[in-house]
């Protein structure tokens, strides 16, 4: 059975009146895109069914920004009153719901979980079902799948949520498979207006984004080993933005460490090469162990990952070197 009959069939085993979609906090456009276009899917099967999108701390500028050119929905920032089901969207960890990862967690309330990240422990434990995809560049993707499959129409509000999410989280197709093209394809034959999408994640730089930059590049360690270079840096916001830039000036991977005091942040990005090479993949072989030793949770894709906790902050270069030169030394 596909992830889409065997999600809806676990969905209707528990006949829900009122569904609430989770988005990570701060919710990006793959986030917050496949919500929106999941909300749809679920109220055309459902006539009678009351679905919400809660986003903890609310949704990023991109998001914001895609927002303005859809139809309006209402956009939570916590869960309001009794729901029936929860539906974890491109969250795979309970860190990743901030406020409400607590509360999710330990609630009784039927779990349903739609990523396209590498399940956690914590979520295969606690979730009835997880539609997953690691080979997906964006949860959308597997969303998009889900109305070709039940051959159910999209509105042009849901088209162009799943292609800015798609075009986002693979990186303007940097990451990306033939199964990527296809749904953008499909999508755009459903009035998802790709110019439309690029505009709303082609925000200028603020100077705060480019302020961290410049000063992680000061900050910034080298190390080789044999051909390759690893980086490390730290800044208080913007890591992953700063892990994209030190690729950027010639690091084959990077490790920048964010946030402040017990809110510890780590962002992780490679250059395609190295994990062709090496194997090292950055969500598995990195980011799950360092959730842990942060006394938190990570996770991710090959080339792109990251891990948030609470404690062990000045341990987290060497701990990732050992690892690293562990695993490089082996190959």
């Amino acid at each position: 059975m596909s992830e889409c009959r065997k999600f809806i069939e676990v969905l209707n085993s528990f006949s829900p009146k009122k569904v609430a979609l989770l988005c990570h906090r701060n919710a990006d456009p793959d986030s917050f895109g496949s919500a929106y276009a999941l909300r749809e899917l679920l109220m055309k099967l459902y006539a009678n069914m009351e679905v919400f999108i809660v986003s903890p701390e609310g949704l990023n500028s991109s998001s914001k920004r895609l927002l303005n050119h859809i139809d309006n929905v209402n956009v939570l920032e916590t869960i309001e009153g009794s729901v029936d089901v929860l539906i974890m969207v491109d969250a795979i960890s309970f860190t990743q719901l901030g406020s409400l990862g607590d509360f999710v967690k330990g609630s009784s309330i039927p779990l349903l979980i739609i990523d396209h990240h590498e399940p956690l422990k914590e979520t295969i434990d606690r979730a009835l079902y997880i539609a997953s995809n690691t080979n997906a560049s964006s949860t959308a993707e597997i969303v998009a799948n889900f109305f070709k499959e039940l051959h159910l129409n999209m509105s042009r509000s849901s088209a162009l949520a799943l292609l800015t999410a798609i075009i986002s989280d693979s990186k303007r197709f940097l990451i990306a498979s033939i199964e990527t093209f296809r749904s953008v394809c499909f999508l755009m034959e459903n009035g998802g207006d790709y110019s439309l999408a690029l505009s709303i994640i082609s925000e200028p730089m603020d100077i705060s984004e480019r302020i961290a930059r410049l000063k992680g590049a000061q900050r910034l360690k080298l190390f080789r080993f044999g051909k390759w270079l690893i980086v490390f840096s730290n800044v208080s916001s913007f890591e992953a933005s700063l892990a994209r830039a030190l690729i950027d000036l010639g690091g084959d991977l990077a490790v920048v460490v964010g946030g402040e005091g017990d809110d510890v942040r780590v962002s992780a990005r490679s250059t395609e090469a190295f994990y062709r090479e090496t194997g090292f993949h950055l969500g598995r072989d990195l980011m799950i162990p360092l959730g842990e030793f942060i006394g938190g949770t990570g996770g991710g894709h090959s080339t792109a990952a990251g891990a948030n906790g609470c404690r062990n902050r000045d341990g987290i270069e060497n701990f990732c070197i050992k690892i690293i030169s562990s695993k490089i030394a082996r190959g």
